[in-house]
């Protein structure tokens, strides 16, 4: 059997409905969850773990550490914090968020891993960036963001599919 191992970086909301989605359409035969809260990655892995019977396909579930990354077959991280209410701007939000994201690649002990980056482009009217990226999207700029999300979506299932040598061709 082919091995199909993915490590999830962050078992939040957001990591474990994507763990959740997995587990329920059998994508992997390998999930490893990864956590700076250790016991929560291993609470997450056990509780996954007792619907193995119900899968769609057999899949080994465990908790782990970065060096599990090594051989795996796709990394989504998904580690970050959400915005404290009332006392925490955008702003800092991002700021927080970039430097777990640096964390996060420095615990990968390389750089050298293929990546998939959703460009966002230029502000036409030469808005503040980083208000462009965080704020909200203009109601006619919504149609090109889904194309983008679309596109990312497919650029992700043709990685899956057929390797990131052949996406990148693809796609770039």
């Amino acid at each position: 059997m082919e091995k199909r191992k993915v490590v999830l970086v962050g078992t939040g909301f957001v990591g474990m409905s994507f763990a959740y989605s997995l587990f329920n359409q059998g994508g992997a035969n390998e999930l490893v969850l990864i956590d700076v809260l250790k016991e929560k990655a291993q609470g997450e892995a056990l509780d996954l773990a007792h619907g193995i019977a119900y899968a769609p396909s057999k899949m080994e579930i465990k908790y782990g550490e970065y060096d599990e990354c090594k051989d795996a077959n796709i990394v989504v991280i998904t580690a970050g914090i959400a915005q404290k209410q009332g006392g925490q701007t955008r702003l800092e939000l991002v700021d927080t968020n970039s430097k777990i994201m640096k964390s996060v690649v420095e615990n990968l002990n390389t750089t050298d891993f293929g990546r998939i980056r959703v460009g966002i482009g230029q502000p036409e009217n030469k808005r503040d960036m980083i208000n462009y990226v965080i704020g909200k999207v203009p109601e006619e700029e919504q149609k090109i963001l889904q194309e983008g999300v679309n596109k990312a979506t497919e650029a992700i299932e043709e990685i899956l599919k057929n390797g990131i040598d052949i996406a990148m061709n693809k796609f770039n």
